[in-house]
């Protein structure tokens, strides 16, 4: 992941608001502090809501919420990074992989 943001020249995360959608229990937000993301600027949204108990205990300083990734609570351009990982491989709706 650091490779890909140091080839897309983002070589600071200090300031980016960033979100993780189908985050889990935060693991790759985290590891985004350890390069100088602040936890305050860390979003992640999960559909399962135990994922997000288990991730608010465990990083009560990100902001994270359990919820559907086609229906995002925040305005358009709100982050300066979204990412995710395997959300989807585990979508088989065309229409929801695009509505994400």
């Amino acid at each position: 992941m650091v490779k890909m943001l140091k080839k897309a020249r983002i070589n600071c995360l200090r300031d980016k608001k960033i979100l993780d959608v189908g985050c889990e229990e935060g693991r790759e937000l985290i590891n985004l502090i350890r390069y100088g993301a602040r936890p305050e600027n860390l979003y992640g949204i999960d559909l399962l809501e135990e994922r997000i108990i288990t991730a608010k205990n465990l990083h009560p300083y990100i902001n994270l919420i359990s919820g559907d990734g086609s229906k995002l609570p925040y305005l358009d351009e709100y982050f300066d990074i979204v990412m995710q990982f395997t959300v989807f491989t585990s979508i088989l709706d065309k229409n929801m992989k695009k509505n994400i």
